[in-house]
């Protein structure tokens, strides 16, 4: 074979593997673009599932979102309502106990005030008691010593005039008798003469004394056996006026001792 025959063979033969490898290449170009085609096409359907899902899950997530926070609000609005009728109920309790307290304030200082005034009066009506035994008592030693004081002056008016007799040379004449009183003491009587000290009885002063001696009760057993209906007749309205039992409780105390 010719040289040139074998050019001619070796050219045709590498222009049929160019055609082929052309083909092939073109071959695997269409296809790779048909597997790319087929790649974006399930990726933007895989995309397109995926958003599906990410809205659907994003549209729940709102739901229990929205849910929660409509729960929570009502739990909030219920809480607060519970709260409120507590505080109302603690208020409504407080403002008895409040009331009760003041209430029992007020009695308790009435109650305080109405013993105050009890004893007051008490001490008041002992008080004025000593004060009128006090002034009978003055008043009586004045008189004694207007008694002694006249009695004194006689008897110096006496003796000035024996002195002058004396001095002018006549017999004294005799002193004249002592006067003697404008009233007598009457006797004690018996009663008066056992008679205890009324006075160490709390309420008893010298002046109730005197009107308790007036109505017959001068011992401590006579006031002890004594009513206290009885010793307010006796002493009338003074007597009204007066503890009587704390009397008589504290005259068997004395009775006993």
């Amino acid at each position: 074979m010719a040289l040139s025959d074998e050019m001619r063979n070796l050219t045709q033969h590498m222009l049929a593997g160019h055609e082929s490898r052309t083909a092939a290449v073109a071959g695997i170009r269409t296809s790779t673009a048909e597997e790319l085609a087929e790649f974006h096409a399930a990726h933007q359907a895989q995309a397109a599932e995926q958003r599906e899902q990410l809205d659907e899950y994003m549209n729940g997530l709102r739901r229990d979102t929205a849910a929660f926070l409509s729960d929570a609000t009502g739990a909030r609005q219920a809480m607060a309502t519970q709260q409120r009728e507590r505080l109302d109920e603690y208020t409504d309790g407080l403002r008895r106990d409040t009331e009760a307290l003041l209430k029992e304030l007020d009695a308790a200082h009435e109650a305080m005030a109405t013993e105050q005034r009890q004893r007051l009066a008490t001490e008041r009506e002992r008080l004025t008691s000593d004060v009128a035994a006090m002034r009978d008592r003055f008043q009586a030693e004045q008189r004694e010593m207007r008694a002694d004081l006249s009695e004194a002056q006689r008897v110096w008016s006496s003796f000035s005039r024996q002195m002058q007799q004396r001095r002018a040379g006549r017999p004294a004449a005799a002193p004249p008798p002592p006067r003697s009183p404008a009233k007598e003491t009457p006797p004690a009587s018996t009663e008066e003469a056992d008679a205890d000290d009324l006075t160490v009885i709390r309420g008893i002063g010298p002046a109730m004394q005197h009107r308790l001696n007036k109505a017959g009760f001068y011992t401590y057993v006579q006031l002890a056996k004594a009513a206290p209906t009885e010793l307010r007749q006796a002493l009338g309205e003074v007597g009204a006026r007066v503890n009587m039992e704390e009397w008589v409780e504290q005259a068997r105390e004395l009775e006993l001792k």
